[in-house]
């Protein structure tokens, strides 16, 4: 393998004419998606950390909101289970606190 002037392998004489038309698509296609802009945000310090914050911030809002709902159904269960004898004094006695730190 001989290396060309441009420090890349000169591999011209030893693929056909169909695989260097594939590897030429394949360098252009490497090319232009280094040149996009979600690979291009490293290069901005400000722009990497805004889409940090960014995805922080809904990370943290799909969290809450995840919470609430699984909270949400959880009382609503034990509020059918009240009338299960055993299970039913638990629940009960859960809602009782759930009630008691509601502001």
């Amino acid at each position: 393998m001989t290396t060309a002037h441009n420090g890349q392998a000169d591999l011209s004489g030893q693929l056909t004419a169909s695989d260097q038309d594939r590897l030429d698509r394949v360098a252009l296609a490497v090319e232009q998606l280094a040149n996009r802009k979600f690979i291009a945000r490293e290069d901005s310090t400000f722009q990497m950390l805004w889409a940090q914050f960014i995805r922080g911030m809904a990370f943290g809002l799909g969290s809450f909101l995840g919470a609430t709902i699984l909270v949400s159904i959880l009382v609503l269960l034990l509020a059918q289970i009240e009338f299960v004898p055993i299970i039913g004094d638990l629940a009960a006695r859960i809602l009782l606190q759930i009630q008691i730190a509601a502001p």
